[in-house]
Order: structure tokens, then sequence, then C-alpha cells
């Protein structure tokens, strides 16, 4: 049961940075501030949604699981580099979820 609240809330946060990263003015003022290119923040989104969606597919749940985890630290990274520490708390705690999820059994 553990597990599947973890994988839920995961896929929220995935599901919510992909809004956020490809429908949001403030995505886009944000992904130009750190220097990417403007495809940049639909190639995370869409990765993002790949995540989400390999967490609950049977057999490919740690494909996700990591897929994820590199997406939360290259926010943090992104983040910590720019000195937006703040900001950077959300992925981290995201990322330590994801390390839970894919230490305990049944994933």
């Amino acid at each position: 049961m553990v597990i599947l609240v973890l994988k839920i809330l995961i896929a929220i946060v995935m599901i919510l940075g992909l809004i956020g990263n490809c429908f949001t003015q403030k995505g886009e003022e944000e992904f130009r501030r750190w220097g990417f290119p403007p495809y940049f923040r639909f190639l995370i989104g869409g990765l993002e949604l790949v995540a989400a969606a390999l967490i609950f597919v049977p057999g490919a749940a740690l494909a996700g699981m990591l897929l994820a985890a590199i997406l939360m630290a290259g926010a943090v990274g992104t983040l910590l580099l720019h000195r937006e520490y703040s900001h950077a708390l959300p992925p981290a705690i995201t990322l330590a979820l994801i390390a839970a999820a894919v230490a305990m059994p049944g994933l």
C-alpha cells in the first residue's frame, strides 16, 4: 500500500512539472532565464510524462523511477547552480521519495 501511495505522489509531481514547464508563462520564463533553448521545456515535460506513465507499468516501474530521479536531480542541480535555493527543496524531497520507493520491496 505504501509503495502505491509513493508511486501516486511521484507521478503527481511529474504531471505537475509537465504542466508547469510546458503550459505556463512562468515555465517559459524560467527556462529562458536558466539559458535553455526554447524547446527544452517541452523535452523535459515529455520525459516527465513518460516517467509518470512508466511508474505504473509492471516491469518498467524501476525505469520510470530512474527517469524521474534523473529529472529531479537535474532540477535540483539547475536550481542550485542558479542560486534558487528555496526552489530546490521540492525536487529534492521528490528525489528522496523516489529513493524510498526504489528501496522498498514490491516496486
